[in-house]
């Protein structure tokens, strides 16, 4: 552990997943103003059609929140930055986290993944939460959806219904990065490398929480993937 690190210990203690569940676990009190309701997580590879399917959804009539939402408007947010500034010197610039040059450091430093992850997941699971349960307390949603891009990477799958896992083809989720973030493929293969291992069979032992996945192919065009996603909607 370096000096930035035993800087960040002292002052801001790293979280669990465990932790995040406890959070989850609201007073008997608060439960009894939050009606019951199905937390739904989507989610899959790089560039495997999350943020579509969960336009779909919501255009279907249900809530839906996403983590890379949440985490976009903390990069923005100086306490947040000035936590990671300690962690990770000179990935913030006027006050905000520079996502690329995070990045760089996160490739070259070894144990930089699970750092921030460590520090970044509960974060932005707890906000989550608040936004799902305010969005069932409002609208009465049966069902609240939400995009988790790291969701067994952080053992948050155990938190959530029910999980919508999308599937991909390796090569049309490269593609697709590589259009969508303007960068080479090399560097969506390195991300892919520090991600689950999405490519694996949907079988028992592959998958944490398998009991609860349902697995939706995205393999068709835009219009039969929603046809495809409906069908899977009316079944959850």
């Amino acid at each position: 552990m370096n000096e930035n690190e035993k800087r960040y210990e002292k002052t801001l203690p790293y979280e669990t997943a465990r932790n995040v569940e406890k959070k989850a676990d609201e007073t008997s009190s608060q439960k009894a103003q939050t009606p019951a309701y199905e937390k739904i997580a989507v989610t899959g590879g790089i560039g495997s059609g999350k943020s579509t399917v969960c336009a779909l959804i919501k255009q279907a009539g249900y809530p839906v929140f996403s983590c890379d939402d949440i985490y976009a408007q903390m990069l923005t947010e100086p306490d947040f930055a000035a936590a990671v500034e300690i962690l990770f010197p000179g990935s913030v610039t006027n006050g905000r986290v520079e996502k690329a040059a995070l990045f760089q450091q996160i490739v070259i430093r070894n144990g930089a993944v699970e750092l921030l992850n460590a520090f970044t997941h509960p974060k932005i699971m707890d906000r989550l939460f608040g936004k799902m349960n305010e969005a069932a307390k409002t609208s009465g949603a049966l069902k609240v959806f939400a995009e988790v891009p790291l969701l067994f990477e952080g053992g948050f799958d155990k938190l959530f219904d029910k999980i919508i896992v999308v599937q991909r083809n390796e090569t049309d989720k490269i593609q697709s990065v590589v259009a969508r973030d303007r960068c080479k493929e090399e560097a969506v293969l390195k991300k892919m490398s520090l991600q689950f291992d999405y490519s694996l069979p949907p079988q028992k032992g592959n998958y944490p929480s398998f009991e609860k996945i349902v697995f939706l192919k995205n393999d068709v065009s835009p219009a039969r993937l929603k046809t495809r996603l409906n069908a899977l909607l009316k079944k959850l």
